[in-house]
């Protein structure tokens, strides 16, 4: 967005929102990172280490229905 003297770059959409939700989410689970349940199982069958531990059906802020949860770190 902007013009040629200055240029200012954002991203939107639903991955974004939850992204930022999950985000805030994590002060709540009192650790330092989260995913989806979704986006850990796509990074799980490209190779990646398994998470510390899974969190089933947890109330996220702002999400209507509850969210599968693995933290990250």
């Amino acid at each position: 967005m902007g013009h040629a003297e200055r240029m200012e770059y954002t991203v939107i959409g639903d991955a974004v929102n939850l992204a930022a939700k999950l985000e805030k989410q994590t002060k709540v689970e009192k650790v330092r990172a989260l995913c989806d349940g979704d986006t850990y199982a796509l990074a799980k069958q490209q190779g990646y280490a398994p998470a510390k531990e899974l969190r089933a059906q947890r109330k996220v802020g702002g999400v209507e229905t509850p969210v599968d949860l693995a933290v990250l770190a």
